[in-house]
């Protein structure tokens, strides 16, 4: 997921309303959390991208992002 990317952006609103709606401690609590989530999209993004490379398919995708 690039920073330019429409799927980002699905991501960054959502994350920025519910952000402002927090108070001070929720906040960090909710970052730290959609910086999670943010992460292990990223890896499962790159994680398929080398496996389409590589020709191993979503299949291999998928089961890599589980474990």
């Amino acid at each position: 997921m690039l920073f330019d990317s429409p799927a980002y952006f699905i991501f960054l609103i959502p994350v920025v309303l519910i952000y402002w709606r927090l108070n001070r401690q929720q906040q960090n609590v909710f970052l730290l959390l959609a910086s999670y989530l943010f992460l292990r999209l990223v890896g499962l993004a790159l994680s398929c991208a080398d496996d389409l490379q590589h020709d191993r398919g979503f299949s291999d995708c998928a089961e890599d992002f589980c474990e």
